[in-house]
């Protein structure tokens, strides 16, 4: 019964509906571009802008208690399966209900607060691609599963445009798409199951203590999104600074950050070449890329840079989760990735305080370039350190 359940078919449209799940991680955000639009309606009903701008920040707020829960219950409490489904059904409410119930504010809010909920369930995502495929394949599963999600925030933006000039109300139909994401949920195979320590016995349990580099991961993963993500929010301060374009200009170059985000999806094959400096590549990639951002300041740079940026950013990420994936026993993946999730989102909410504090040392011309040069120590950091065998970079 069980070799009829994991037919090559089967195995086929399970992964590729792992690979969907991916699509709705960065539920929650889609909705940004036409945030204006939502503004100007609900500050004429008499809500302020501090809690039309929650909207944005609820999702992300309220997934991060769920995101390390589930990471220690899911494939062994939870299947995975049903983890996928109530995370995507969530979503689906989430995103959709205020088109449909759009008279209260406090219940929009509601909504996006169970988009929050599917939102960190989701974060379940990368434990189970990494335990559907052979260890050998990971790096390469990883850059399409991030290709996916990316994919996804390309074209997000040009429908937002065309569905904000409809009504406010439309902008939620952006997630009319997880609709899909849901049904596919239903075809996910649950992984083979890992041998627990429990089950395995005193032995094996011995050996099975957690893996404390996860934490370095973590870590080092806050720092690397904390210096990446000014440049996603600072490119129209940067322009403007050095007075070389406008605020559409900016939403222009970000669409380079998206293509060399999808770029992420050779880095199994650039993973052949470069073996265990795969990740120093990557940071090398991302100094280089703020060193042109600072050193010539031009538009034609600024869409090179943010191409690099978004292929730098996204393959050390994806490598990350591998690594962090080698780094622990099976049963402990979903744990460990949620960690480095959680080490994710929180390096976005302090970006915002790295640029203050690199403008309070450097004083550039914005703060943007301030964080650039910050960025460029770092990374080069974070390079060296990967490029110190056995440190982040698992031994061969």
């Amino acid at each position: 019964m069980e070799n009829s359940e994991r037919t090559p078919f089967k195995i086929t449209l399970s992964l590729i509906a792992i690979l969907m799940f991916f699509m709705a991680g960065s539920a929650g955000t889609f909705e940004n571009p036409g945030m204006q639009i939502i503004i100007d309606h609900w500050t004429a009903l008499g809500v302020s802008v501090e809690s039309i701008r929650m909207l944005a920040t609820l999702p992300s707020l309220i997934s991060l208690p769920f995101t390390l829960a589930i990471g220690a219950v899911v494939g062994k409490k939870i299947p995975y399966k049903l983890t996928a489904i109530i995370s995507t059904g969530s979503i689906v409410v989430g995103g959709l209900g205020p088109f449909f119930i759009s008279g209260n504010w406090s219940v929009i809010l509601a909504f996006r607060a169970l988009m929050g909920v599917g939102v960190g369930l989701c974060a379940s995502r990368t434990a189970l691609l990494l335990s559907s495929v052979p260890s050998e394949k990971h790096a390469q599963y990883m850059g399409i599963a991030q290709a996916v999600s990316i994919c996804v925030g390309l074209v997000s933006g040009p429908i937002v445009g065309v569905l904000s000039g409809i009504s406010w109300r439309h902008i939620f139909l952006i997630n009319i798409y997880t609709v899909v994401v849901f049904l596919a949920m239903f075809f996910i195979k649950e992984p083979p199951k890992s041998t627990s320590p429990e089950q395995a016995g005193a032995g094996t349990a011995a050996g099975s203590k957690f893996n404390p580099k996860v934490l370095l991961f973590a870590v080092s993963q806050m720092l690397a999104t904390a210096l990446t993500y000014p440049a996603i929010v600072g490119i129209s301060t940067y322009l403007a600074g050095h007075e070389i374009g406008s605020a559409t200009m900016a939403g222009t170059i970000l669409i380079l950050y998206s293509l060399g985000c999808v770029a992420v999806s050779s880095i199994g094959t650039i993973q052949k070449f470069f073996k265990r400096f795969t990740m120093t590549f990557c940071f090398a990639v991302l100094a280089l890329a703020y060193a042109l951002l600072v050193l010539f300041p031009s538009v034609i740079t600024a869409f090179a840079a943010l191409f690099l940026v978004g292929f730098g950013f996204m393959g050390e990420f994806s490598l990350m989760q591998v690594y962090v994936g080698a780094a622990v026993e099976p049963h402990q993946m979903p744990l460990a990735t949620t960690l480095l999730l959680t080490g994710n989102q929180i390096g976005t909410f302090l970006s915002t305080f790295f640029m203050t504090i690199a403008h309070g040392i450097f004083h550039l011309t914005t703060d943007a370039d301030s964080t650039f040069v910050l960025g460029i120590i770092i990374f080069i950091a974070l390079g060296l350190a990967a490029s110190v065998k056995g440190l982040i970079v698992p031994k061969e």
